[in-house]
């Protein structure tokens, strides 16, 4: 029951908190503050996103086919070894039940 309200409290505050930011930030007020809101929030937002998606590297400049076929390599090689895995209490348990 606790737990329950304190969920409920925790969506609340964060929905108020984010109301009384835009508030605030002049997103409710006439169109020329929600206009200088936007363009605060895409100096903030968009601005900062575009220079860590220039930092990201291009497709051609990864070989992401060796990637894949390490990741594939090594699944295949754990999928493998879990039936190795699954004998030995196998074998452990049929050498105790027959004492």
């Amino acid at each position: 029951m606790a737990l329950g309200v304190a969920k409920i409290a925790a969506k609340v505050s964060a929905v108020g908190g984010v109301l009384y930011w835009s508030v605030q930030q002049g997103i409710w007020g006439s169109s020329k503050e929600g206009s200088e809101a936007g363009k605060k929030l895409t100096r903030t937002f968009v601005e900062p996103a575009k220079k860590c998606i220039e930092k990201i590297p291009s497709l051609t400049d990864i070989s992401s086919k060796e990637y894949w076929n390490s990741g594939v390599s090594s699944w295949l090689n754990s999928v493998s070894q879990l039936s190795d895995m699954g004998r030995v209490p196998t074998q452990k348990s049929k050498s105790a039940s027959s004492l």
